[in-house]
């Protein structure tokens, strides 16, 4: 086993131009930390939407089955052993946030301002996505789905208490 190496250094000829200098180095260092975390959160983003959209398009043109996420994550897991983001369930997630977003543009029959006019079918992550974590994206997703779910429960039943009242 390799021993560490203590470096010493020369207190007496570290003048405050070099304590400065230092500070700035350090500053800036963690500055491109932070920005490359940034870069690689955003390029995460967009392999898990364009990985959710080619899911949903897979799904609709074969018929692989509905086994073949769960064989598409372990193949995946099986390359990337390291990667803890290629798990059943993150494949799931990736196919449902595509969608969601691809269900509500179709359900406006336009594309909104935040997607611009694309094709529904060719539709691009909005950039504002990358300033959120992909942990972030699943808890909107799971909150949304709740919320419409329960939204349309409650208009079903509405719609059910309506009717009784009017027969």
């Amino acid at each position: 086993m390799k021993r560490a190496v203590l470096v010493t250094r020369d207190k007496q000829n570290i003048g405050e131009d070099y304590r400065k200098w230092l500070s700035e180095l350090k500053k800036r260092y963690r500055q491109s930390q932070i920005k490359a975390a940034i870069k690689v959160n955003s390029e995460l983003l967009r392999f898990y939407w364009s990985l959710g959209r080619d899911i949903v398009t897979k799904q609709a043109e074969s018929t692989w089955g509905s086994g073949f996420l769960k064989s598409l994550s372990v193949d995946l897991q099986h390359e990337f052993p390291e990667s803890k983001g290629l798990s059943y369930s993150n494949l799931k997630y990736a196919r449902q946030w595509y969608l969601f977003y691809y269900e509500q543009v179709v359900q406006q029959g336009k594309a909104s301002s935040e997607f611009g006019q694309q094709v529904v079918g060719e539709l691009e992550m909005p950039e504002l996505f990358s300033q959120l974590g992909w942990g972030h994206h699943i808890v909107i997703l799971s909150k949304m789905t709740q919320l419409l779910n329960g939204h349309f429960v409650g208009l079903k039943a509405l719609s059910v208490l309506l009717n009784t009242k009017t027969s």
